[in-house]
């Protein structure tokens, strides 16, 4: 396994079949096509979440597996074991203030109200 990646991506959403054909999930299908693009990918279970690595190592994609209001110990901890710069970390959330369908790129956030 690397020991560092130049990408992270983070879809975020919340485990069980509870959730997973909600919007609130809608980052974790966006990581679900993603990885399955990545050729030669490597799978694997860390700080919470599962993970797929491009064959290069420099793309690592991610699935918190904590509920939403949790995701940012996962993040942390991916970020801190694969040496991710912050300025590389891409995060996909769905966001009831945009209308559905609509796709916003934006380089600061906040939680959202999550983590309140």
């Amino acid at each position: 396994m690397p020991e560092s990646a130049e990408w992270l991506f983070v879809g975020l959403g919340n485990p069980g079949e509870k959730y997973s054909a909600t919007r609130h999930n809608i980052g974790f299908r966006v990581v679900d096509e993603f990885s399955s693009s990545l050729k030669n990918q490597m799978t694997f279970q860390t700080c919470e979440a599962d993970c797929t690595f491009s064959a290069d190592g420099s793309i690592l994609v991610a699935k918190p597996t904590t509920y939403m209001n949790r995701s940012g110990d996962a993040v942390r901890g991916l970020i801190e074991k694969f040496n991710v710069p912050v300025s590389s970390v891409v995060v996909i959330v769905d966001d009831f203030n945009i209308a559905c369908g609509t796709i916003r790129v934006r380089r600061n956030g906040s939680h959202g109200g999550h983590n309140d």
